[in-house]
């Protein structure tokens, strides 16, 4: 379960993974609102769809000055993110549809997909119908984990079928993680989303390294939490791309 018992007065700061809410900190992604080094401010008055909005923070976030649509596949997700709409008494139309199956007439100036690329049956039709969403001048936001990340290889890689005590160990145990969920390397991300239509205006990657089996046994307390953080954004310097954790990626049409 989410807490957001101190959710207005957390999301306007760069929370990193010691003190973010429990969801975020178990996925292990180290920092929320990272777009704002690159927009300089914060969206207001903006039209924006969140694909795959699932019951995370964006949407409550945005929906205080700007316009803000989410989509999602999961109805208990949509249940959740409605409730804690009404308790920040915020406004969002939620919709409850496949983000491969439908295309809104309504033209967005920003679209987000977190963490949703990586559950889609077909990448390329979820990103098409983005671009078809966008306005000619809007941005495409995008936060995805990398396949060659070891502990997601690890996850995801089907070695020695019906053996992989690895994978076995921790579906279930992270938040968020499925059995059939297939991230992409790095590469593929931009290659697919450029191939949808855009151009790459600006990415960095995530520096969380062992932060993540963290995750996995469940470790809560902050000051061990906080030396991990620092040591992995020391290491990340050392990390080729292809191994880092999560992409980020800003992009705008063509």
């Amino acid at each position: 379960m989410i807490n957001y018992a101190d959710y207005k007065e957390a999301l306007p700061k760069k929370l990193k993974l010691w003190n973010m809410d429990s969801f975020n900190s178990n996925l292990g992604v180290t920092t929320k609102l990272w777009w704002q080094d690159f927009f300089n401010n914060k969206f207001k008055g903006k039209r924006i769809l969140d694909i795959g909005c699932g019951k995370g923070y964006h949407v409550p976030y945005w929906a205080s000055n700007n316009d803000v649509t989410g989509i999602d596949i999961s109805k208990e997700s949509l249940d959740r993110l409605r409730e804690i709409l009404k308790r920040l008494d915020l406004k969002a139309e939620l919709i409850h549809r496949d983000a491969e199956r439908i295309i809104l007439e309504e033209k967005f100036d920003v679209i987000n997909i977190n963490n949703m690329l990586h559950h889609a049956v077909d990448v390329k039709k979820v990103l098409s119908n983005a671009n078809k969403m966008l306005k000619e001048n809007g941005d495409l936001i995008v936060v995805e984990p990398v396949y060659n990340f070891p502990f997601r290889w690890i996850i995801e890689t089907d070695f020695m079928k019906g053996i992989n005590i690895f994978k076995k160990y921790f579906i279930g145990r992270i938040e968020g993680l499925e059995d059939n969920e297939k991230s992409l390397s790095a590469k593929e991300y931009i290659s697919q989303i450029k191939k949808a239509g855009f151009d790459i205006k600006f990415r960095i990657f995530d520096t969380n390294f062992f932060g993540y089996p963290l995750t996995v046994i469940r470790v809560k307390n902050k000051p061990i939490k906080r030396i991990v953080y620092e040591f992995d954004r020391i290491l990340s310097s050392f990390i080729p791309s292809k191994f880092k954790s999560f992409i980020y990626i800003i992009a705008s049409k063509s």
